[in-house]
């Protein structure tokens, strides 16, 4: 085993050998800033640093090996290490490095190992005795001074002599003082002490410890499945520092393990709206006993937030006495205040448009349970609504025909395209954007200039246009307009440009065609098609 002393530093390499190494370390930084594109090229250049080093050594021993003095310092250092003057000894291989051949020097490394060894034989003794007595973090800050401040394999040897006895000293304090035994092994000093793969197997030793001393102690609770009593025990653990993070995790994995077999024992009982509404509020505790939350990084596992969605949706099928249905498209009329799934009584989580299909789930005697898209055909029960529900609406505000064409009711005409007779005392149409109902009147603003109007509700149509549609536009002049009919809608970054081929005065098509802007258009109430009503 090669040996790395304080003394091995300049091992192997006397001045001219240090020059050397530097001069190599030079050259082999220069070629390591340098993109190579293959592994081989790199292998190659390796193999090359390499064998110049070794020719550049074998010539430096040539020029100034001195065999003889050599090995006289090595006895030198011999003697010492018998009389355990271990720097003395050091000291002797470092002077005889300088006269030192190859050979030699494989000797002066054993030799070196065995300096270390015998050093940590001396040192390891008073650390032992604290460890005995019970001092662990003592005898451990003693191994770590020792890792820390002194080189070669003396903290190799030193760590294999104390780290039985400092593993004892922490296992024997853990059972009559676990937080200190905690707080010992959480310090930096105690994994120099021991090393990485020491210290780890220790961590995870005493995890172990924690975990089923807690699990012990809650072991009453936890029969009685009392999570929260359980729960509240690990806080106060971690809280006198009994338990960590870690602990505090598998010891909730325990817990969650146990609620998640209860909650799906609650769900697989006969479903009714009577029996979800008590089970809910269990649930509901265990969920909140486990410490599952929703949006959180620890939310409820899918299965369960599943198991909670339908009891949910049960329960409240049955505060608002609903009957399931198969899947039935359906049209608001107005806007539609989406209500939650799992609370019709709560805040609105959304606003489904005037106009827009929706697909009755189920209905009570106010509200109706909708998706937003197709579901197609579900299977009976609350259980297969809960996965495409979008939430609770008025069942007031659902039509069996299409809506999206009709003017909406209410508030919910703002942002709607009307027709109206926006310039009085002139009676023709023209198109403008609901801004506001007021009572029986409706603020419109004039697609054309963008200038407000007020006009009665009763005077608005939908404001839809489509390709043979009659309207009156500038086609000859841009003082008089004429009957014309929508030949095509051309779409364009803003509003679409409306083709237009205009009538004569008989109403027959002529030749002319002209692009009309959508805001210049007028049209009058009896060419318009009748207006749906629901």
């Amino acid at each position: 085993m090669p040996v790395r002393g304080k003394w091995t530093s300049w091992l192997g390499l006397g001045v001219p050998a240090l020059v050397g190494a530097l001069w190599l370390a030079g050259c082999a930084g220069a070629a390591s800033s340098e993109d190579r594109p293959a592994q081989g090229a790199e292998e190659v250049a390796r193999q090359a640093a390499r064998k110049r080093k070794q020719a550049w050594r074998e010539r430096i021993d040539q020029e100034h090996a001195d065999p003889e003095q050599a090995k006289r310092q090595l006895v030198a250092a011999e003697k010492a290490l018998a009389a355990k003057r271990f720097g003395e000894a050091r000291k002797e291989l470092e002077e005889a490095d300088r006269f030192a051949n190859e050979r030699i020097r494989e000797e002066m490394r054993k030799v070196g190992e065995r300096i270390d060894e015998a050093e940590a034989a001396v040192l390891a003794p008073p650390v032992v005795t604290l460890a005995e007595h019970g001092e662990c973090r003592e005898a451990l800050r003693r191994v770590a001074e020792l890792v820390e401040q002194r080189g070669g394999l003396l903290p190799l040897f030193i760590q294999e002599r104390t780290a039985a006895v400092n593993l004892r000293c922490l296992a024997d304090l853990a059972k009559a003082d676990l937080p200190r035994a905690r707080r010992i092994a959480d310090l930096p000093l105690t994994r120099r002490a021991l090393g990485k793969e020491r210290y780890e197997k220790m961590r995870g030793e005493l995890a172990d410890a924690v975990v089923a001393t807690l699990v012990q102690r809650l072991q009453g609770p936890f029969r009685a499945r009392r999570w929260a009593d359980v729960v509240k025990g690990l806080d106060d653990a971690v809280e006198q520092g009994e338990a960590g993070d870690e602990e505090r995790r598998r010891v909730m994995g325990l817990v969650r393990d146990r609620v998640r077999q209860e909650i799906q024992a609650i769900a697989a009982q006969s479903m009714s709206a009577a029996f979800a509404s008590g089970a809910l509020g269990r649930v509901d505790q265990l969920i909140a006993a486990a410490r599952w939350a929703e949006g959180s990084a620890e939310a409820a596992p899918d299965d369960i937030a599943k198991i909670r969605s339908e009891l949910a949706l049960w329960a409240a099928c049955g505060a608002v006495r609903c009957r399931v249905s198969a899947p039935k498209k359906l049209w608001t009329l107005g806007n539609a205040q989406v209500l939650p799934t799992a609370n019709p009584r709560g805040e609105p989580v959304k606003v489904i448009p005037s106009g827009k299909q929706v697909w009755e789930l189920a209905r009570g005697a106010t509200w109706s349970l909708v998706a937003e898209s197709d579901p197609g055909k579900l299977e009976d029960g609350i259980s297969p609504r809960a996965e495409v529900a979008a939430g609770w609406v008025r069942s007031a505000g659902l039509k069996d025909v299409d809506t999206s064409r009709m003017v909406p009711p209410g508030e919910a005409i703002a942002g709607t395209r009307v027709w109206g007779p926006l310039r009085p005392p002139s009676t023709l149409l023209e198109l403008g954007t609901a801004i506001a109902a007021q009572g029986g009147d409706v603020r419109v603003k004039r697609l054309a200039d963008l200038e407000e109007v007020t006009v009665p509700r009763a005077e608005l149509r939908f404001g839809a246009v489509d390709v043979g549609m009659k309207v009156e536009a500038y086609c000859q002049d841009p003082v008089h307009p004429i009957a014309s009919l929508v030949e095509a809608i051309v779409p364009t970054d803003a509003e679409p440009l409306i083709k237009v081929v205009c009538l004569d005065e008989q109403g027959a098509r002529t030749d002319l065609l002209r692009g009309i802007q959508l805001g210049a258009l007028r049209t009058r109430p009896e060419w318009l098609p009748p207006e749906k009503t629901p």
